[in-house]
C-alpha cells in the first residue's frame, strides 16, 4: 500500500505536513480521488505547487484536480535515473560528475543556463571527435581490406591498369 504524505512549507521555511493518505493502487481513480479529499480538507484551497515523482498517471490527475497548480518534478528522482539512462556511454563518470556540477552549484538560472549550455557543448564535441576517430579507424581497416583484396587475380577491385593482360592507357 503506497503512503502519499502531503508536505510543504509554513510561513517560517519549516517543513510541515498538511495530510497523507494509504492508497490501494496507483490509478487515475484513486489518485483524483485522493486530490479531491485533500482539497476538501483544505477548504478548497489548492497548492501553489507540488513536487512528485516522475508519473505520469499522477502528472495528468494533478492538472484534472489543481488545475492551476504549478507541477515539478523532484530533482533527486531525476538525479536517481541518470546513470541508467546514460546506457552505453564510455565516459559515464565525467558526464555525471559535469551534470552534478551544473545542476547542484548553480546559484542563479543565468547561471544553470550557461554552464547547462557549456556542458552541451562539450559533449557535442566529444560526440564528433569520438564519430571522427572512429570513421578514420573503420577507413583505415577498408583500405586494408581492399589492399588484400586486390592482390587476388580473380577480384573486381582491381583498377583496369592492374589487371593482367591489358594494355597500359596514358
Amino acid at each position: 500500500m503506497p503512503f502519499v504524505p502531503f508536505v510543504g512549507v509554513n510561513h517560517n521555511g519549516q517543513s510541515m505536513l498538511f495530510g497523507c493518505g494509504l492508497i490501494s493502487s496507483e490509478d487515475t481513480n484513486t489518485f483524483v480521488w485522493l486530490f479531491t479529499k485533500w482539497l476538501e480538507c483544505m477548504h478548497g484551497c489548492p497548492p501553489s505547487g507540488i513536487i512528485t515523482d516522475q508519473d505520469r498517471a499522477m502528472q495528468n490527475d494533478i492538472q484534472l484536480v489543481f488545475p492551476n497548480t504549478k507541477h515539478r518534478w523532484c530533482l533527486w528522482h531525476i538525479m536517481k535515473k541518470v546513470p541508467e539512462k546514460m546506457g552505453g556511454l564510455t565516459d559515464k563518470d565525467e558526464v555525471s560528475a559535469s551534470l552534478h556540477d551544473v545542476v547542484y552549484d548553480s546559484q542563479t538560472g543565468e547561471e544553470f543556463e550557461f554552464t547547462w549550455s557549456s556542458m552541451l557543448q562539450r559533449a557535442r564535441s566529444a560526440r564528433k571527435e569520438q564519430r571522427r576517430r572512429k570513421e578514420k579507424r573503420r577507413g583505415y581497416e577498408s583500405r586494408g581490406e581492399e589492399k588484400r583484396w586486390r592482390k587476388l587475380p580473380w577480384c573486381r577491385w582491381r583498377r583496369a591498369d592492374e589487371r593482367p593482360g591489358r594494355l597500359h592507357r596514358k
